[in-house]
């Protein structure tokens, strides 16, 4: 029977949202990891804790996490298959092709009885026994002399499938689930009994190492995991020169626990280096962004989400901001803060000091937490502006900033290749270099260029029936749609004001748009705008690429 709880007005909809399986969907609640991070002594055992809740929580690192744990349960398992099974099972062997004899299968359906209760009846054997109705003993019919390892390492995969995903969250959450990372001994890895009760007066009388009975060394193996998906992140992330001066700001400001900020120009890369780095820290730092933020209860309720606390619209400034500093304070979780010019005040009336960024100050960096600020040029002139309108003094800030990375302005000519590159890396040096040489030609959003002309590319190259993008298809994404939009967005965003009546009065058109210095365009490719038809990429533009003239960055 559903345990699904309906509202008093009879909606099914409304009352379906308290549905046990939406619940989980949230992901572990931030309190409660947080405390039970606060009983282990250890970096590497907390560090996992919080590793495991940010892989439960609908967000990673910025980006939609769809499935949520269950997603990252089934990655879990698919990467260690040999780690399936019982012992009697891995004594045995496990490998593909092998059977079990009569003797093995009995022990190993032994042990497989405390999660598996009638596994005698998945897997009968000859001479195996059951009782009919009248109570008499009788031979089971289809009993076996032998069953293959898979069928059983199958049954395993099952039950892990099915139990693993609570089990995490019990090991987050329960006192009791004692945490050990390898090379670590089980005195080092908790605090005091006595320090436990205080904080947790509901623990049971004694900690249990974590352990399940169809999977070997499950501790082991979610360190490993975790280190596994770190480098795995890393390996997938196109590094490039400005990517590593963000990283190596945030290390710092990881490492020193204080303010470090990343000042750039829009499109260079910073976010998207912010959040790969995150990504690679899921057990140290939470992202957020505050793309849109224009009032203190959004951003506190921005943060909560980006760490697992409750952020729903009951909850007013005061409650969200509470459990915030008490969550940022307590597990040590390092806070980066992307589009962080909206921390400011947004009105250019505003006569108030930035209380968003004095309480970063107050809140969280007096008290060790280390943040990372993630900004535009636009920033520290808001700073200034503020100072002048209201007398407040930046100096505090501006002290406990540690490291700050004041990024270059455009990318080099080797990062655009690097994205390129990653973009489509089956792709014809040709090809690269069009694309390295359309985005040199950019004022700005190099590599969203990069990344718009490969998309378009891409669909041209669907359309044909093709998966593999050509020459051909980047060259007409990059002289025709995107040149059109360029040609467009001047068009709209560079028109002059035109008297409203007289011999001067007109519309601003095409040909106001075409005299003027194309921004966004470089002058082959307005030259090919200009024509009003796409020209051959290898007459136009191939030749001032040759010569460097669009890869010039």
């Amino acid at each position: 029977m559903s345990s699904t709880r309906y509202s008093s007005s009879g909606s099914r909809q409304h009352g379906l949202a308290s549905d046990p399986v939406y619940v989980a969907a949230q992901g572990i609640q931030g309190t409660i990891a947080t405390k039970k991070a606060g009983i282990l002594t250890s970096a590497r055992a907390r560090s996992l804790v919080f590793f495991l809740q940010a892989l439960s929580l609908p967000e990673l690192a910025g980006r939609p996490n769809p499935g949520g744990l269950s997603r990252w349960v089934r990655e879990f398992i698919n990467e260690f298959p040999e780690r399936i099974g019982r012992p009697a099972m891995h004594e045995c062997g496990i490998k593909p092709g092998q059977s079990y004899n009569v003797e093995q299968v009995r022990r190993i359906r032994t042990e497989l009885g405390s999660v598996a209760p009638r596994i005698e009846e998945e897997f009968p054997l000859a001479g195996d026994t059951v009782f009919d109705l009248d109570y008499e003993e009788r031979p089971i019919k289809g009993g076996r002399s032998s069953y293959p390892a898979e069928a059983f390492v199958e049954k395993c995969r099952r039950i892990a499938e099915s139990r693993l995903e609570n089990y995490l969250i019990t090991l987050c959450t329960d006192p009791g689930q004692l945490i050990i990372a390898p090379g670590e001994d089980k005195t080092s890895a908790l605090v005091s009994r006595e320090e436990i009760l205080q904080q947790w007066p509901e623990a049971e009388s004694s900690a249990v190492a974590g352990s399940v009975p169809y999977f070997r060394d499950i501790i082991g193996s979610l360190f490993e995991f975790q280190q596994r998906l770190q480098d795995r992140n890393a390996a997938d992330f196109a590094k490039t020169s400005i990517a590593k001066q963000v990283f190596e700001a945030l290390d710092a400001g990881l490492r020193l626990r204080r303010i470090v900020m990343v000042n750039g120009m829009e499109g260079i890369g910073k976010s998207e280096a912010a959040r790969a780095w995150c990504a690679q820290h899921l057990g140290e730092a939470r992202y957020v962004d505050l793309t849109g933020i224009n009032n203190k209860t959004s951003f506190f309720r921005s943060i909560s989400r980006a760490l697992g606390l409750p952020s729903g619209e009951s909850l007013n400034t005061a409650a969200l901001q509470t459990r915030v500093e008490a969550m940022l304070q307590r597990s040590g979780l390092m806070l980066v803060i992307d589009e962080a010019h909206y921390l400011r005040p947004q009105s250019e009336r505003s006569e108030a000091p930035p209380e968003l960024v004095n309480w970063i100050d107050t809140a969280l960096v007096n008290r060790g937490v280390p943040v990372g600020l993630v900004t535009t040029p636009q920033f520290v002139v808001s700073v200034q502006r503020v100072e002048r309108k209201t007398g407040w003094n930046s100096g505090q800030f501006r002290r406990r900033i540690k490291r700050v990375a004041a990024l270059p302005s455009r990318p080099t000519q080797e990062d655009l290749e690097l994205i390129a590159r990653r973009l489509l890396p089956k792709a014809a040096g040709s090809v690269i270099k069009l694309l390295v040489g359309y985005a040199g030609s950019q004022q700005c959003h190099h590599l969203d260029a990069i990344t718009d002309a490969v998309k378009e590319a891409a669909e041209i190259a669907r359309e044909s029936g093709r998966d593999t993008v050509t020459f051909a298809d980047v060259e007409s994404a990059v002289t025709g749609v995107l040149s059109e939009t360029a040609l467009a967005k001047n068009e709209i965003f560079t028109q002059r004001k035109q008297p409203t009546r007289g011999k001067g009065a007109r519309q601003a058109g095409v040909a106001d748009v075409l005299n003027e210095p194309c921004k966004g365009v470089s002058t082959p490719f307005r030259d090919t705008i200009s024509a009003g038809k796409p020209a051959r990429t290898s007459a136009a533009v191939m030749p001032a690429i040759e010569r460097g003239e669009l890869a010039e960055v």
